[in-house]
């Protein structure tokens, strides 16, 4: 809650015109890097279509996804919950300077990414994302915040593509995992979540 504003409406806020169909993607590639390898447990909120996808090849349906499960028992980062963060907390952990940083360079080739949540946003993505949204550093980094930044940063991503080959490849562009998705069932996971009014 802002004390300023009151209760933070996110649905509201996801209905916001696009605003980052201009801004190109991080230097990292949009989302950055894909927590897959394994599967994780699938949230009670996983589904089908283009959110069901990311589920797949992403963050496994878990909101607390970090880079290579290190958040599960036995990882680098175990019990780490991002949903009882905010994003200002979120913020100084995925400083690429910070040990989540430095410890997925040290596994990624030397690439420095900060892969987190559901979606697998990256630090650089995630600030740009909230900004665009309006949301403060206050905001909890909860399911619902990450599916309503998940709704506004796909429906941004595509915007700006006219045809559905554009679409793909700017989807692909942000998620990594994506990539190995057949055209075909991305295809039909786009045209479903635009009919959806672009939320999941």
């Amino acid at each position: 809650t802002d004390d300023k504003k009151g209760p933070l409406d996110l649905g509201a806020m996801t209905d916001r015109p696009p605003s980052l169909g201009a801004t190109p993607p991080p230097p990292d590639g949009g989302t950055g890097v894909s927590a897959s390898g394994e599967r994780a447990e699938r949230s009670p909120r996983s589904q089908g279509g283009l959110a069901g996808l990311l589920d797949r090849v992403e963050g496994g349906g878990d909101y607390n996804t970090l880079f290579k499960f290190s958040n599960r028992d036995g990882g680098a980062f175990a019990g780490t919950k991002l949903t009882d963060m905010t994003l200002g907390d979120v913020y100084q952990f995925t400083s690429p300077s910070g040990d989540y940083g430095q410890w997925v360079a040290a596994n990624n080739n030397g690439v420095v990414a900060t892969p987190v949540g559901k979606n697998q946003f990256v630090g650089s993505t995630l600030r740009n994302v909230a900004k665009g949204m309006g949301l403060p550093d206050d905001t909890p980094f909860n399911a619902d915040t990450q599916d309503a930044m998940f709704n506004y940063h796909a429906r941004n991503t595509i915007a700006g593509a006219s045809t559905m080959a554009g679409k793909r490849a700017a989807l692909r562009g942000q998620w990594v995992g994506l990539r190995s998705i057949p055209d075909s069932e991305l295809d039909n996971a786009i045209l479903q979540f635009e009919q959806s009014g672009n939320t999941l």
